[in-house]
Order: structure tokens, then C-alpha cells, then sequence
């Protein structure tokens, strides 16, 4: 566990040095393609065939949010 979090500071040290970002839209569809199907938030009824079936707006907009997470270093 020690090093993959180790990994992932380096990752996010190197590239905020060079000004680029570590996630990409092709980085989240790949994610999004490994949702379970048919799974349900009980809270606000959300299903991961939502978010699989989405535009690509969707990944558009998750991509950025990771990367500003990133940036900023909060995630609230």
C-alpha cells in the first residue's frame, strides 16, 4: 500500500512540475467501461448504466474535476 501511494505523489509531483495533468478522457472511459452493470445507489437512485451509457460530455466534465482535484489537492 506504502507504495503505490508513493507512486501516485510522484506521478502528481511530476506532472503538476510540467504543467500537465495526469488524467485524460481516454483514462476515464476505460475506467467507466469497468463499472459493474445494473449496480444502484439506494440514496439518489443513480445506476452505473447511467454513467456507462453517458455522452462524452460526461467524461468530459469527470476529467476535469479529477484534474482540478489534483491541482487544487481537496476533494470536498
Amino acid at each position: 500500500m506504502q507504495r503505490i501511494i508513493q507512486d501516485v505523489n510522484n506521478m502528481v509531483t511530476e506532472e503538476n512540475s510540467s504543467g500537465c495533468f495526469r488524467f485524460h478522457v481516454c483514462d476515464i472511459r476505460t475506467t467507466v467501461g469497468h463499472l459493474k452493470p445494473h449496480k444502484r445507489d439506494g440514496c439518489i437512485d443513480l445506476s452505473s448504466d447511467q454513467i456507462v451509457n453517458a455522452c462524452d460530455e460526461l467524461y468530459i466534465h469527470i476529467t476535469l474535476l479529477f484534474n482540478a482535484i489534483l491541482v487544487h489537492g481537496a476533494a470536498r
